[in-house]
């Protein structure tokens, strides 16, 4: 692993570099979902392309659906479909993220997430490309383990080629919405192969900075890192991470 400071637009290349990823190939980052469609749709079906119907992922536990969710039932249909309800155990990934990309350099910034430990590189990949993902996010243990089974899905663990986290301004409460209340000054960008060992390192100084402010530990609801490490997603152990500064 390694850590420098720069903009972020000189590292992605740089770093890519560093790690012997040849940029000509185009390499897009997958669009989150949710504001592609808050964006691009003005209340209408249109906001359903950004799911792909093939690309399924369930889990044994059900979800609120809203609009934007592809299998959303639009309130005047499920008074006729009495028998029908708004949830479901189904999550859909993103189009952009199952078919317009073949390789995917990983941008996530290193704040925490109060419903899911850390907003970082396994966080960043699943929650905002998928729909139905609210039910991921409600602070349950079994709702966070949930999220490295994501990541392992060939869509995403296949394409993610490296990853670069954002460590210029580092905000370790109120995440991922934006706090700067609770938000550092860290100038440092940390670059990585491996999506867990980033996320370890990220959480433990982000645990410090909580521990300094007398806010209690949040890393039970990131036990996502450990069992992304058991699934062989990457590393999560901190004696076997060596951290590297590049430079300032």
């Amino acid at each position: 692993m390694r850590s420098w400071t720069a903009s972020w637009q000189q590292a992605i290349p740089a770093a890519a570099s560093l790690f012997g990823i040849g940029l000509s190939v185009e390499l897009r980052m997958p669009v989150i979902a949710r504001e592609l469609m808050a964006t691009s749709c003005k209340k209408s079906r249109r906001a359903v392309v950004a799911y792909d119907a093939t690309a399924v992922l369930s889990a044994p536990l059900m979800g609120q659906l809203v609009w934007g969710d592809l299998d959303h039932i639009d309130a005047r249909k499920l008074a006729i479909l009495s028998d029908a309800d708004n949830t479901s155990n189904v999550s859909h990934f993103s189009k952009i993220l199952s078919s317009e990309v073949s390789k995917i350099i990983n941008v996530p910034v290193m704040s925490i997430s109060e419903t899911n430990g850390i907003a970082g590189c396994i966080y960043n990949m699943t929650i905002p490309n998928i729909d139905n993902w609210r039910r991921f996010a409600q602070g349950s243990r079994f709702g966070t383990e949930s999220l490295a089974e994501i990541y392992a899905n060939p869509i995403i663990a296949k394409k993610v080629v490296f990853n670069l986290m954002d460590g210029l301004i580092a905000q370790y409460a109120g995440g991922p919405q934006s706090q700067p209340n609770y938000a550092t000054h860290h100038a440092t960008l940390y670059a990585s192969r491996d999506p867990v060992a980033l996320d370890a390192i990220a959480l433990k100084r982000l645990e410090e900075w909580r521990a300094r402010a007398s806010l209690p530990a949040i890393g039970r609801l990131a036990a996502y890192v450990g069992f992304a490490s058991q699934l062989g997603l990457g590393n999560s152990a901190l004696d076997r991470i060596e951290v590297r500064n590049i430079g300032r």
